[in-house]
């Protein structure tokens, strides 16, 4: 049995678009699994997604989060957003994100939002997005450089120095082995650690390595952890990933990948500074409750 802080799943949203409760068997989190588990708390991510406009995507978020109030009720967890694209330029929405509960902002997924540039752009902050960041520090939302540019991600970085606040990459892996411009460079990752804040490695295979499976993840959380080994979580993407692998075909994986970074000699105390201690130190710190 264990604990893990999760910092990025889809799995409320997912639920939502394919008209699934969330009891079921057929998501890659659900109550079936939660056994194995001593708790497991999601970060649970509502995602602005690409095929739908801006409006779309708000009308989208209020439903979604009306399925979360209803169906996470008494269960530990915390809201995320993932894509700027439903503010439409509208700050006040910020306002209303924090109200619903909101306290993770990933800012951009893909492209160019009014927020800034992604991870396939080489566009920073805009202006509006700027704004964002700095009511996101107000508002007690930590931004999230997870899919940004290295551009966005260095405006950021500075905003967050000047305000002496934190800020995430809430599932990134190591870009040192794996050069994709999804995943932080090793200073990008000390930045992000500089700061206050944590990274989760995700499970995603095309920003894990070759097989883009649980060996890679190992890889990537040993990288992280030699670095800084108090800024290194978990950040799955469970629900969220273009394909699934076998060995990490749900969350199930979790526990297999306990025993794998138990072979490398890793103790259980570190083990539980990256499932758990790390995320709920971050957490605790910023008077996020989970």
């Amino acid at each position: 049995m264990m604990r893990v802080i999760d910092l990025h799943c889809d799995t409320v949203g997912e639920a939502y678009d394919a008209g699934l409760d969330l009891s079921c068997g057929g998501l890659d989190i659900n109550s079936g699994l939660l056994r194995h588990f001593d708790e497991y708390i999601p970060v649970t991510a509502v995602w602005s997604r690409k095929d739908l406009s801006g409006e779309q995507c708000y009308s989208r978020f209020l439903a979604v989060c009306g399925k979360a109030e209803k169906e996470l009720a008494g269960t530990r967890h915390i809201l995320a957003v993932e894509g700027g694209s439903l503010l439409c330029g509208d700050i006040s929405r910020l306002d209303v994100l924090a109200r619903k509960g909101v306290r993770i902002f990933t800012l951009m997924w893909s492209g160019i939002n009014e927020l800034g540039g992604a991870h396939d752009t080489d566009i920073g902050l805009t202006g509006f997005g700027r704004e964002v960041v700095s009511r996101c520090f107000e508002l007690g939302i930590v931004p999230d450089v997870s899919h940004a540019s290295d551009k966005s991600f260095y405006d950021v970085r500075e905003m967050a120095k000047a305000a002496g606040r934190p800020f995430v990459a809430s599932h990134s892996n190591s870009r040192a082995l794996w050069d994709h411009r999804r995943n932080l460079t090793d200073d990008m990752y000390l930045d992000v650690c500089a700061s206050g804040g944590v990274a989760g490695v995700s499970l995603e295979p095309t920003h894990l390595g070759m097989s883009g499976g649980l060996d890679d993840a190992v890889g990537h959380i040993l990288r992280y952890f030699s670095l800084d080994p108090d800024g290194v979580c978990l950040g799955c993407d469970f629900d969220g990933r273009t394909c699934r692998r076998p060995d990490t075909e749900n969350m199930d994986c979790i526990q297999v990948l306990r025993g794998k970074l138990a072979s490398k000699g890793l103790s259980e105390t570190q083990i539980e500074k990256i499932f758990y201690t790390n995320a709920s130190n971050f957490l605790k710190a910023n008077k996020i409750e989970y």
